[in-house]
């Protein structure tokens, strides 16, 4: 009996061809980076084909001939820092400073995490070594479907299932999070879905250590890119790690699943250094129906700016799942302010009278048309609270667009201004601008529609037209 170096099946020694993978004896990985398929590492590891290689690992298939089991072998073979030449299996610094610091990096942080208890849904790892002058990590080997590929098979799955789907994962990256290990992003492409419908979470070793764009010939660079928070998009050798790089990532993934399109990062980078906007859109503009609050836990996941997304796991679970209902996080002069929609908040203090005066002007400096006087009818309640809205009436064509000015005093928790649009498809919500906290509603087609701004009591409405 023999070993297929691609799927390590043992199959008949008469025999040229696996009967499990149809992969045929003898065949040698086409990139030179790679070692012989065959070779024992550690009196133990058989090696063979390589699953991936990027600009830090290859990574095989090996067998444990101690544990009867396949694994997977991470080989530390950094593209910027060393080379191998053909047919040799040792592995040659060509900066050494560089080479070997990340080295012990690498080897410091797989071990602690081979010291610790990972959840089920999380790859193990089982132990590091140094052999053919670089370090070997090996890791537990999981056969599914890669998550595209389930996503193209699937098409849009529906939110309820997304969330089942996920929640065990970020219950388990909370636990990691907990231990100090913090993968740093992630992308679908490092995820399986197994044979009972379980997500795993596969490959994350080499997020942990680094960056992901430190080689731009990166397979399916491009693709990746869009999961990844824009905080590790750098070229930094050491960019920050926090919890909330991970909150991205997951929220990015549930996205695509329930059906969404997501931007390409550089378009999305581009959009918000220019605009202060966000070009991913709420699920809703993308047909998918999911409840509002569901909806705003993943805009507070998936924001660009990193100061007002979601900043760990723990928050994310529980305004995913919890019986709250979650408002849209936003931030005003650095200060974040939980609301569900745009608003600026704008206070002036008359000290004689101890009064809050809140003044609003139209564009042309016109007062809001309520009545035949002019006098607006957004009165504050009579413990003083109150929210002011410019304009109140907006005629519109297919295409345009408008912004709706918000404005609240008197209320201390803004987690209770909510608004709703009282017929979805005629005008769909764009952006919220995080620079002054304005909301931006774009015609679809035509129609009436109100936008309802209210707080307890207190009710606003903007009513909008879009003509032929």
């Amino acid at each position: 009996m023999k070993f297929c170096m691609n799927c390590m099946a043992q199959y008949d020694d008469s025999l040229k061809i696996c009967p499990e993978c149809s992969f045929k004896e003898g065949t040698m990985p086409v990139n030179s980076r790679c070692m012989e398929p065959g070779l024992v590492l550690a009196d133990r590891y058989i090696i063979g084909m390589p699953l991936n290689i990027d600009g830090w690992f290859v990574k095989y298939i090996g067998w444990d001939a101690l544990l009867n089991k396949k694994v997977t072998v991470y080989e530390y073979s950094p593209v910027r820092f060393a080379s191998r030449n053909i047919g040799d299996t040792k592995i040659t610094p060509i900066k050494e400073k560089e080479f070997y610091k990340y080295m012990e990096i690498f080897q410091r942080k797989a071990l602690l995490l081979a010291e610790q208890h990972l959840p089920d849904n999380i790859c193990s790892v089982y132990e590091s070594f140094e052999k053919n002058g670089t370090a070997y990590v090996v890791t537990e080997y999981v056969k599914g479907k890669p998550l595209p590929e389930y996503m193209a098979d699937e098409g849009a799955i529906p939110p309820q299932t997304v969330e089942k789907m996920f929640l065990p994962i970020l219950r388990s990256l909370d636990k990691l999070h907990d231990s100090g290990f913090i993968i740093g992003g992630f992308s679908a492409f490092d995820m399986l879905v197994l044979g009972d419908g379980t997500l795993f979470l596969n490959s994350y070793l080499e997020n942990i250590l680094f960056n992901v764009t430190d080689d731009q010939s990166d397979i399916n660079q491009k693709e990746k890119q869009k999961y990844f928070p824009p905080e590790r998009l750098s070229s930094d050798d050491q960019p920050g790690l926090s919890p909330s790089n991970d909150v991205f990532s997951a929220a990015m993934i549930m996205y695509a699943m329930m059906g969404a399109r997501l931007p390409e990062y550089s378009e999305r980078a581009a959009y918000y250094a220019k605009n202060k906007n966000d070009k991913l859109k709420p699920l809703g503009a993308y047909h998918i129906k999911v409840d509002k609050s569901k909806e705003n836990a993943l805009r507070n996941a998936s924001f660009f700016d990193a100061s007002t997304r979601t900043s760990d796991t723990e928050t994310f679970i529980k305004e995913l799942s919890g019986d709250k209902k979650t408002a849209l996080r936003v931030k005003s002069g650095g200060l974040p302010a939980w609301v569900k929609i745009a608003v600026p908040v704008i206070c002036a203090v008359l000290i004689a009278a101890g009064v809050l005066v809140f003044l609003t002007l139209r564009d042309d400096g016109e007062p809001p048309k309520d009545d035949p006087a002019g006098n607006s009818r957004q009165e504050p309640a009579p413990d003083g609270r109150n929210i002011v809205i410019d304009p109140e009436e907006k005629k519109l064509r297919p295409g345009d667009e408008f912004t709706l000015h918000i404005m609240c005093t008197g209320i201390e928790d803004l987690r209770t201004v909510e608004y709703d649009i009282s017929q979805p498809g005629i005008i769909e919500e764009k952006y919220i601008n995080t620079a002054n906290l304005d909301m931006t509603f774009k015609a679809l087609k035509p129609g009436s529609v109100t936008v309802t701004i209210s707080c307890g009591d207190i009710r606003r409405e903007c009513r909008v037209e879009v003509g032929e």
